[in-house]
Formats: C-alpha cells, sequence, structure tokens
C-alpha cells in the first residue's frame, strides 16, 4: 500500500501533506513558519520527531496524532481492505 492509496482512505485531517521532501527539522521549521501560535501550536498536532513522518514521490506526509470518534472504524476498513498486512489494534483508555 502506498502512502498515497492510505492518503485517500484516511480523512483529509490524518495527514499534512507537503510537495517536498523534508526532514523533521525542517517539517518543524515549516510549521513554525506557518502556525500563529496559540494555546495547540501545529506541530504539537502532528508526529514530526525523526522517524516519524514518511517520505513517498517526492512528497513528505505528516501524520496526525490527534485521533478520535471514529478511529476504530477506519482502522477496520484498513483491517478489512489489507488482509495481508495482519494489522490489528487494541483499545487503550
Amino acid at each position: 500500500m502506498s502512502l498515497f492509496e492510505l492518503s485517500q482512505i484516511l480523512p483529509d485531517r490524518a495527514f499534512s501533506i507537503r510537495d517536498a521532501t523534508l526532514n523533521a527539522q525542517e517539517v518543524l521549521d515549516l510549521l513554525a513558519s506557518e502556525d500563529p501560535g496559540g494555546a495547540h501550536p501545529k506541530h504539537k498536532r502532528l508526529f514530526v520527531g525523526d522517524g516519524e513522518i514518511f517520505k513517498e514521490n517526492d512528497k513528505t506526509y505528516i501524520l496526525s496524532n490527534q485521533w478520535g470518534i471514529g478511529t476504530i472504524d477506519l482502522i477496520n476498513k484498513l483491517i478489512d481492505k489489507y488482509p495481508k498486512f495482519s494489522i490489528s489494534v487494541s483499545q487503550v483508555f
């Protein structure tokens, strides 16, 4: 499964997609330049650490850490669509 395919299944808010291949520091710098600040800085709502961003076909996919209502349904959709990946999940409260 490509990141593009995954981005088509997940809701728009799941990824912040950039038309460039960026490293973690470049992602942080870009988000800081776009963010007016406030109580919830943009970089705190995304996985932005080394090894947490994804790159494919000259794009950078930055995954949201803001999951909630409907998450289990989305994961079940992925499980059904891609059984070869043996995806599993357990709810944590």
